[in-house]
């Protein structure tokens, strides 16, 4: 997650209104003239997960999520 702390706080709560648990979402914001954080774009789907970007964990990182999250339906 990049940004400052006030935009990982306002990312936190857009996903929080999504209502839903999502193990993958970029959240794109930006600021308006006054300076308030304003939600550009919410994409909870991505072909390009950006897994090179995420660091050397990143897809492991996801695969764990994505089985833990299987087990949890099981």
């Amino acid at each position: 997650m990049h940004g400052g702390h006030d935009e990982r706080a306002f990312a936190r709560q857009v996903l929080a209104a999504t209502g839903f648990e999502l193990l993958y979402a970029r959240v794109d914001v930006a600021r308006d003239e006054q300076g308030a954080l304003r939600l550009m774009e919410l994409e909870i789907t991505e072909p390009n997960l950006f897994l090179r970007q995420g660091g050397p964990r990143a897809a492991e990182c996801l695969a764990d999520a994505i089985v833990h999250k299987a087990r949890g339906m099981a």
